[in-house]
C-alpha cells in the first residue's frame, strides 16, 4: 500500500520529465510507468536516453534496442544490445551487431567485437579485426595482436608485428618482444633489448633480471 502511494506521488513529476523520478519508479517497481515516461523524453535528454536503455535491457526488450540501435549514431545502443545479446548465449548475433559498428569505424565496438570472436574460437577473424586497428596505429592493438599470434603458434608474425611497434619507438611493445624472443629461445636477442631498456626504466630491469636468469646468466657476469 505504501508503495502504490509512493508511485502515486512521483508519477506526475515522471510525467513532466524528471528522469530521477522514472528511475525511482523503476525502483519501486513500476516498469511500465518509467519506461513510458523514459521514451517520452530520451530524445531530448541524453541522461534519460541512457537510463531508457538500461531498462530496456534489464527488461530483455530486444526488438526496441534493435530499432534504437538503428538509430543511434554513436553505436552506444548497439553496444549495450550486443551486451545483452552476449549474456544470454547469443553470440553470432551480437557479433553481426559489432561487426556493423566496427565496420563503421568505431573503435570500442572492434575491441568488444575481437572479444567475442576469441570466445567463439574465431581466431582467424579476430586477427584481422586487430591487423584493421594495427594499420590504424593503435598501439594497445598490436600487442593484442602478437598474443593472439603467439597463442595460435604463429610466433614469426607475432613478431613481426612487435618489431614494426618497436621501430616506432613502442616500449610495451619492445618489451613483449623480448619475451617473444625469448620463448623462442632467442635469448641473446631478447637480452640485447631489454639492456637497452633497464637504462631508463626499473620495470625493464626487472624483466631483464628475469631473462638472465632464465639464462642462468647474471647482471654481474654480463
Amino acid at each position: 500500500m505504501i508503495t502504490l502511494y509512493v508511485i502515486h506521488l512521483y508519477r506526475p513529476v515522471a510525467d513532466a520529465g524528471d528522469d530521477q523520478a522514472a528511475k525511482r519508479l523503476a525502483k519501486r517497481g513500476d516498469l511500465d510507468d518509467a519506461l513510458r515516461i523514459l521514451q517520452a523524453c530520451a530524445n531530448d535528454d541524453d541522461r534519460a536516453a541512457d537510463r531508457l536503455i538500461f531498462l530496456l535491457a534489464q527488461r530483455g526488450a530486444l526488438d526496441e534496442l534493435r530499432a534504437r540501435a538503428d538509430a543511434d549514431a554513436d553505436g552506444w545502443v548497439a553496444e549495450r544490445l550486443a551486451d545483452l545479446l552476449a549474456e544470454r548465449g547469443d553470440l553470432d548475433d551480437a557479433v553481426e551487431i559489432l561487426r556493423a559498428r566496427a565496420d563503421a569505424g568505431d573503435d570500442r565496438a572492434a575491441g568488444r567485437l575481437i572479444v567475442l570472436l576469441a570466445k567463439r574460437g574465431n581466431l582467424d577473424e579476430a586477427a584481422r579485426v586487430l591487423q584493421t586497428r594495427v594499420d590504424a596505429d593503435n598501439r594497445p592493438a598490436a600487442q593484442r595482436l602478437a598474443d593472439l599470434l603467439a597463442e595460435r603458434g604463429d610466433l614469426d608474425n607475432a613478431l613481426r608485428v612487435l618489431q614494426t611497434r618497436v621501430d616506432a619507438d613502442n616500449r610495451p611493445a619492445a618489451q613483449r618482444l623480448a619475451d617473444l624472443l625469448a620463448e623462442r629461445g632467442d635469448l641473446d636477442e631478447a637480452l640485447q633489448i631489454m639492456r637497452t631498456l633497464a637504462n631508463a626504466d626499473d620495470s625493464a630491469a626487472y624483466q631483464l633480471a628475469d631473462l638472465l636468469a632464465r639464462g642462468g646468466r647474471t647482471l654481474v657476469r654480463q
